[in-house]
């Protein structure tokens, strides 16, 4: 899965979804480019289809 925020995002904002993603047990992984941030993880996780994503 990928998370896809505004490069001028807070950081405080990135911060929080990347919590919120361990509050899961995920890992997740921050990627800073020019003009977006990317939160990705990669694994199994207990969702069985999109709508069953959790809003963050």
């Amino acid at each position: 899965m990928i998370v896809v925020m505004k490069s001028d995002s807070p950081s405080a904002e990135v911060e929080r979804v990347s919590q919120e993603l361990c509050r899961w047990d995920i890992t997740p992984e921050k990627l800073e480019g020019r003009h977006k941030v990317m939160i990705g993880f990669v694994g199994t996780i207990g969702w069985s289809s999109i709508s069953d994503t959790p809003r963050i």
